[in-house]
């Protein structure tokens, strides 16, 4: 049976995450641009979700920004892992990455679902249930990288340099190693301690 390959459903995983990041852009940019309105200046004297109390509106979308920045580098970082067939290598700190981009888009689906009950009208709301779309669509992609890198090829052709058991391996000290006298010239071989 053929291994699973997953580069392909991370590659198409990408692609729904490039489409949600470009509407979270999008809507970040645009609600920034009309920070003078008078819902905006509303929300930034009384705080919202993700902070504790007035800020200004200038400083008003910094951390949604970084939200934002954040998802790009991860969209550019999962392209070049599955290209060049590193998953499975960096597949404990691209997990990590991937789950905390999970945990910050949905914060921020969460901070602009909390303005429809805000009383906005027109466009601010609009923009505000885009960032809603972005974050859900990205949160979506989030998950599926998630599954996709946690099966990345188990079962690989390059198993035996990965510090994996092949066929006939045992464990000695710790170590997977060939068993003893069986690959003399191997560097992992280990040698048993003598039994008394």
């Amino acid at each position: 049976m053929a291994a699973f390959r997953s580069e392909p459903f991370v590659f198409m995983s990408w692609g729904l995450m490039l489409f949600g990041w470009i509407l979270m852009l999008a809507a970040v940019a645009s609600l920034q641009e009309n920070c003078s309105s008078v819902g905006h200046s509303a929300i930034a004297l009384a705080g919202t979700a993700g902070y504790l109390g007035p800020v200004a509106c200038s400083k008003f979308y910094g951390y949604t920004w970084w939200i934002t920045w954040y998802v790009f580098l991860l969209l550019i970082l999962v392209p070049i892992l599955a290209a060049k067939r590193s998953l499975s290598k960096f597949r404990g700190g691209l997990l990590g990455l991937l789950a905390l981009g999970v945990m910050l888009v949905g914060d921020t689906a969460n901070t602009y679902k909390l303005w429809n009950h805000l009383g906005f009208s027109g466009r601010p709301l609009d923009r505000a249930r885009v960032m809603i779309a972005g974050s859900i669509i990205v949160s979506i992609a989030l998950y599926l990288l998630i599954l996709l890198v946690g099966v990345a090829d188990e079962k690989g052709e390059k198993m035996e340099t990965s510090g994996e058991p092949s066929a006939g391996e045992e464990t000695y000290g710790g170590r997977y190693a060939a068993k003893p006298g069986t690959s003399p010239g191997s560097p992992y071989a280990v040698e048993p301690s003598p039994t008394k």
